[in-house]
């Protein structure tokens, strides 16, 4: 039986079980549709100023050092004993066991309570998660990847918390770390129009298009294209096979790029409440021309089908000068330079629309994931919902610099005024602390003041009129289950298209077969869940 066989039974047992798995008043699965309720209503913390600000439309706040007094938005522990289950996933290898864990020991003293995490590792965290969910001893707090689990709307109002009361408009007040996530990252926990969880938050600009601007600068390119001709003129400016360079690395991530040029949509599209989904869009034709364009000049690194995560191996070796890449790689990469190669600096191209002017550049969820909370009594959601606050205390605080770096002199230690983490550190600290509650994430590169300030001005240059996802906050089944097939069949055709070895003409048929294969079924769950967020 394959995983995602399992993880469809897993929930299918569970959501079937309920009747027999409730546990007083506060559990029961309500009968009539619940009213909508607003978002919580956002409210920056003031304690910590930024050197470069945020914006309601979802700019980071940017922070050149790190602030060097730390101030204390809790004072006191969330909890006064007791315990709290969780279920996580984690990155690498499982943390020192709590015993051997100065930094779970700490934290659980400042927490008032024993953190107890089931660990998974991410290739098997939704069968895991699913499993769990079918059985009758739900953890207190559980990370959920709502696009990983079928009927997830469904599994959340049987088995999780409805904390709409607690949450909604003004009564996210009580939780003023909760009220400092921006309100775009709280689309993504409604459904049905009520809030089943907590956002992990990230920024709105999950990629862009990062490039070596020293590169640019040593050829003496300017690093900006003012329409569709214009970024092929600077895309020859770079390339350089016969010396090893191309401006492009991966085709199919360039065709999101291409896409924002062309100003289609960024997934769907919604119109008075009917979707229409980028393959169906005219610029889905005239992007994959256009980069079947530049592969035919020889503009694309000629491994780029197969690049991988060659594509950061090649931007910091100089094969490539540009990658639509995200901006945790500029982070990543930024940081790999100042240790191998001081002089490479990056930077990121505005989109231009393929006909002049500025392209919208198409924005994220604003969101890594969920913690949802097992169905408990009013006083005990909110004991939980007092330990998510204080772990997502804003950057900044004494609070923050516990949870990201640590115990001062065993976990890290000061360096130029930056945090530094030791051995010690980075292993104690992968208890996912950051995944049950997180403050929300800031521009903030130790010892990088300018790329800092280039991904902001990035931001306020883009994020203003960006081009949101309409699906954030919406489920559909069939995308769940089928999505990621048609996907891949899709992705096949557009890399024949670019190459050349399949007409532009092909795809109409394609894009027949897939809604016929699914995507009118996708699309008609979209739209329904519209209405019903919208209370029609």
């Amino acid at each position: 039986m394959s995983r995602r066989t399992t993880l469809q039974t897993a929930v299918g047992l569970s959501l079937g079980a309920v009747a027999g798995c409730t546990t007083g008043t506060p559990t029961e699965a309500p009968t009539e549709p619940a009213a909508r309720v607003p978002l919580p209503r956002y409210q920056a913390y003031a304690g910590v100023q930024p050197d470069l600000p945020s914006s309601a439309a979802g700019v980071m706040a940017g922070f050149l050092t790190y602030p060097p007094q730390q101030v204390t938005l809790h004072e006191r522990p969330p909890a006064t004993g007791g315990s709290l289950l969780a279920m996580s996933r984690t990155d690498g290898s499982a943390p020192p066991a709590l015993a051997n864990n100065r930094y779970w020991q700490e934290l659980n003293r400042r927490l008032g309570l024993e953190l107890q995490v089931n660990l998974t590792p991410p290739a098997d965290y939704a069968s895991k998660f699913a499993t769990v969910v079918a059985g009758n001893d739900l953890p207190d707090l559980a990370m959920a990847m709502p696009g990983s689990v079928p009927r997830f709307p469904d599994l959340l109002e049987a088995r999780f918390a409805d904390l709409s009361e607690l949450l909604a408009g003004d009564a996210i007040t009580a939780y003023p770390a909760l009220a400092n996530i921006p309100s775009h990252s709280w689309q993504g926990a409604m459904f049905g129009g009520r809030i089943y969880g907590i956002p992990i938050h990230r920024g709105v600009v999950g990629s862009l298009l990062l490039c070596r601007s020293d590169l640019f600068r040593a050829l003496d390119r300017p690093l900006r294209a003012d329409d569709a001709d214009g970024f092929v003129e600077l895309c020859r400016g770079v390339t350089d096979a016969r010396n090893g360079r191309w401006a492009l690395g991966d085709p199919l991530t360039t065709l999101t790029f291409a896409l924002e040029m062309f100003d289609g949509p960024n997934r769907w599209q919604e119109s008075g409440g009917a979707f229409t989904s980028a393959y169906e869009s005219p610029a889905m034709k005239d992007a994959l021309e256009f980069v079947r364009r530049l592969w035919q000049e020889g503009l694309l690194h000629p491994d780029g089908f197969t690049a991988g995560e060659n594509v950061n191996v090649w931007l910091m070796s100089g094969a490539i000068a540009m990658s639509y890449n995200s901006y945790n790689a500029w982070q990543g990469l930024a940081r790999e330079a100042v240790a191998t190669d001081p002089s490479i600096t990056f930077d990121a191209l505005d989109t231009p629309g393929a006909d002049g002017g500025a392209a919208r550049k198409f924005l994220s969820g604003g969101l890594f994931s969920l913690t949802v909370f097992k169905k408990a009594e009013r006083a005990r959601l909110e004991e939980l919902l007092r330990v998510a606050d204080w772990l997502a205390s804003p950057f900044g605080t004494a609070e923050y610099l516990f949870v990201r770096y640590g115990i001062e002199g065993h976990n890290f230690t000061w360096e130029d005024g930056e945090p530094v983490s030791t051995k010690s550190g980075m292993d104690e600290r992968r208890v996912p602390a950051a995944y049950l509650a997180a403050a929300p994430a800031v521009l903030y590169l130790p010892g990088l003041p300018d790329d800092t300030r280039r991904a902001h001005a990035y931001q306020e240059r883009t994020v203003p009129n960006g081009k949101p996802d309409p699906t954030l906050g919406l489920f559909s089944n069939a995308a769940s289950e089928r999505g990621a097939g048609l996907d891949r069949n899709l992705a096949a055709l557009q890399a024949e298209i670019i190459k050349g070895d399949a007409p532009v003409a092909d795809w109409d048929a394609a894009v027949a077969r897939w809604r016929s294969d699914g995507g009118d079924e996708i699309r008609g769950e979209y739209e329904q869940a519209y209405q019903k967020a919208a209370g029609r």
